[in-house]
């Protein structure tokens, strides 16, 4: 069943449920609980698929012999971090983000390898994550506090 099949049935029994006795709708609920059960498998097999797509693309350009960042451009490497909170929000969590965007500039130095002092990407970050929704907020502030806590310029 489809999400907005799911959405609308949902919003038929609430509304049913306004205007009857609660107790009567168990057994809808308990329906509409096993779909979306059944749908949060499905979408935990996918999201599964996707941070090993995601990881197989970025490890296979570094083993092809190209950096992920690109020193002499900060624009370019701003946009790799835009496309990994992006990642990082269609699967949920941060392990994309701290994979690709942390963990590959651990005991670096990031003015060598992005080009440009932590507090440049800081700043940029502080920026983005003033004009981005709630949710990919969360992604920036968690992306400062790694660049302040865990990298070294």
């Amino acid at each position: 069943m489809s999400w907005t099949l799911i959405r609308e049935k949902m919003s038929t029994l609430i509304n049913s449920i306004l205007n009857q006795p609660a107790e009567r709708y168990k057994s809808e609920i308990a329906e509409i609980r096993k779909l979306l059960f059944n749908e949060q498998i499905e979408y935990a097999e996918t999201v599964g698929k996707y941070i090993q797509l995601v990881g197989t693309y970025y490890s296979t350009i570094q083993q092809q012999g190209n950096p992920l960042f690109n020193p002499t451009n900060p624009a370019e490497n701003l946009q790799f971090y835009d496309e990994l909170v992006m990642h990082s929000m269609v699967v949920g969590k941060y392990s994309l983000l701290h994979t690709w965007g942390v963990d590959t500039l651990v005991n670096q130095h990031v003015q060598q390898i992005l080009g440009r002092p932590r507090q440049f990407y800081i700043d940029a970050f502080m920026t983005k994550a003033s004009q981005d929704p709630k949710t990919a907020k969360n992604y920036y502030l968690y992306l400062i506090s790694k660049f302040q806590n865990t990298l070294i310029d």
